[in-house]
């Protein structure tokens, strides 16, 4: 298949384009710097700019990135950074895929889990309502944006991702320091809810999603074995043989990382990967011990 990946550089972008490569599917990705060679393609979302002629018999597009939310406060111009790197790009290139003159079958488009805000640790579907956060109503408005290709028979999943679990990069890479040196230790009241997903599983899930055509629409990309914070700061701390006897305080998260402290310290929902599941998919692992070990070892 020949496939476009928009959001290549990142954790979930990179590991994606060596699967790919791996099955023998040609990979083009979308750049905004001078292209080096026939598989990237120049864009720049914020100016409204893509290279659309050498979007030619495609297959299928996977739609990733966005700026950091977890990168420091949320700002109102952070914010706007967040809502803009993700609708803006996401309306370009949708925009853009409805205009060839040979559409591709397939698109994948990222979401978050925190689509579906704060519910108290609540059980979630992909069928449950979002939530009313600055976050779920960023999920809404990315997710929006891809319905005109849905409108023209593009099969469109929205990717609602959890943490992804990797020791190359996102929110383990940066808690792993901390742990290693005996330090770590849970947020807050560490009751709140991970919803997670090792890399690997989540790279064979996203492969499953483009070959089985009988899925679209949002899909929890996520482990079916959700843990609380406390839960998943001990495992981690015992697959590392150290101790986990470092709290952060409530009350030092927001001051810290004022509304984005807030949100961390959230209880969140337990989200349920019920297409994955009802369609046949296999975890390999479906549980956080099994998960960190693989990862760590």
């Amino acid at each position: 298949m020949n496939i476009v990946i928009a959001g290549a550089s990142g954790l979930i972008g990179k590991a994606l384009i060596g699967a790919l490569i791996a099955n023998n599917h040609n990979v083009m990705t979308l750049v905004r710097r001078k292209p080096l060679n026939d598989n990237e393609i120049f864009w720049e979302p914020q100016s409204g700019i893509i290279d659309a002629d050498k979007l030619i018999e495609i297959d299928c597009v996977v739609n990733l990135g966005g700026e950091n939310i977890a990168s420091g406060r949320w700002t109102k111009a952070k914010k706007k950074r967040i809502l803009d790197s993700r609708v803006k790009s996401t309306t370009l290139l949708c925009e853009t895929l409805v205009k060839l003159d040979n559409l591709p079958s397939t698109l994948l488009s990222a979401s978050a889990d925190g689509y579906y805000g704060d519910c108290n640790q609540k059980e979630v579907t992909e069928t449950s309502p979002p939530g009313d956060s600055f976050i779920a109503d960023v999920c809404r408005q990315w997710e929006g944006a891809t319905n005109v290709c849905r409108d023209v028979g593009i099969r469109v999943i929205n990717c609602r991702f959890g943490i992804v679990l990797s020791k190359n990069g996102g929110a383990l890479k940066k808690m792993l320091p901390a742990f290693q040196f005996g330090v770590g230790g849970k947020l807050g009241s560490g009751k709140q809810i991970m919803n997670w997903i090792s890399i690997n599983d989540c790279i064979r899930a996203m492969q499953y999603l483009i070959e089985n055509k009988n899925i679209e629409s949002a899909v929890n990309i996520v482990a079916p074995g959700s843990v609380t914070n406390t839960e998943f700061t001990q495992t981690l701390a015992k697959s590392l043989k150290r101790p986990a006897l470092f709290p952060v305080p409530s009350f030092l998260i927001k001051m810290l990382l004022g509304e984005l402290g807030s949100e961390l310290l959230k209880e969140r929902c337990k989200i349920i990967p019920e297409k994955l599941i009802n369609s046949g998919f296999q975890f390999k692992y479906p549980d956080i011990n099994s998960a960190l070990n693989e990862i760590l070892k």
